[in-house]
């Protein structure tokens, strides 16, 4: 942490080691919360997401764009979904993300969790009805 090149990449690289503080004071000053990282091609949601759920509330309260899609089209909801926190993706269905929404690839949450063997988080979708029929890609 510490090498950004601008304010708003420097809130990214916040959110992703879970710096509560830093992550603070930048949304009281007014930081885009929903702002594209050009090195990482995805929001702030997505980093915090696989992991940081104190950070991910902070997001939401801030009123970050819930389905904000990475450069494959993965919804923060999906990053959590392939690290397994469950606690995250209830979190994010509660706040409204789009449960069955598929990537570039036709991927799932339920999909990514499934095969990155997240049980927890298989569980979780499941809990909260998610569509166990949508195919990805490799099954049309």
């Amino acid at each position: 942490m510490g090498l950004a090149a601008s304010k708003q990449e420097a809130f990214w690289e916040a959110c992703g080691f879970g710096d509560k503080l830093k992550v603070k004071k930048y949304i009281a000053e007014g930081i885009d919360v929903n702002w594209v990282s050009y090195t990482h091609n995805s929001c702030a949601i997505h980093v915090a997401s696989q992991g940081k759920i104190e950070i991910v509330q902070m997001l939401l309260d801030a009123r970050c764009n819930i389905d904000a899609k990475d450069d494959r089209g993965n919804l923060a909801l999906h990053h959590a979904a392939m690290k397994g926190h469950a606690d995250i993706i209830e979190l994010l269905i509660k706040a409204g993300s789009d449960i069955n929404c598929q990537d570039k690839n036709g991927w799932t949450a339920l999909i990514n969790a499934a095969y990155f063997c997240q049980l927890d988080a298989v569980k979780m979708l499941l809990k909260y009805n998610c569509s166990v029929t949508l195919q990805n890609q490799v099954f049309v």
